[in-house]
């Protein structure tokens, strides 16, 4: 049998979230709208919390605006420099910043369109059928879990039988369909 895979990389959920040369638009058209939430919040640790979140994105801001590289080789810069906290620190904007634009903007429909085509069933997948992305969007179980009715990342990630560098190997079941996350996911 012959095996098809569909290789997902930039641009792939570029109509809902922003490719790499607009991040930096992207974090600073954010951290606005969470600062005024957090000013009219009148429970104190959640203001602190909103405040938290306006200063990671500004940073994240200040990361991707720089002119000379992108926001992956500064993160790569960081992990062989050895300079474990602050690729800690960047992960966790990373992953706050895809988070919140994943929760204030729609599902890029393609990907929708992508499920309609494949799909019969919710869980009637092709076993002749491999995906492997290296975004970090969560684009394809957001999008899945319209049609299988799952109401979390996590049971979605279950059934597209997904694979990251962070996985449990032993869940992964390589002779049917499966989706293969090359840089992980960037959730909160």
């Amino acid at each position: 049998m012959a095996i098809v895979t569909y290789l997902f990389g930039a641009g792939a959920s570029a109509k809902s979230l922003p490719c790499v040369n607009d991040m930096a638009n992207t974090a600073h058209s954010l951290w606005a709208p969470i600062h005024n939430l957090g000013l009219k919040i009148g429970n104190a640790g959640l203001k602190k919390y909103c405040e938290e979140v306006v200063a990671d994105i500004k940073t994240l801001k200040e990361e991707c605006g720089h002119d000379n590289f992108s926001i992956d080789t500064y993160a790569k810069q960081l992990y062989i420099r050895d300079q474990h906290q602050e690729y800690s620190a960047l992960k966790k904007r990373l992953a706050l910043f895809f988070t919140l634009i994943q929760k204030l903007k729609p599902i890029d429909n393609r990907y929708d369109n992508f499920w309609a085509a494949l799909l019969d069933r919710p869980t009637s997948f092709p076993k002749d059928i491999r995906i492997v992305s290296w975004n970090y969007d969560n684009q394809f179980e957001l999008s899945y879990q319209k049609f299988s009715g799952q109401q979390d990342l996590h049971s979605s990630s279950a059934l597209l039988n997904s694979l990251t560098p962070y996985s449990n190997t032993d869940m992964f079941e390589p002779s049917t369909f499966g989706l293969v996350k090359l840089n992980g996911t960037a959730k909160y």
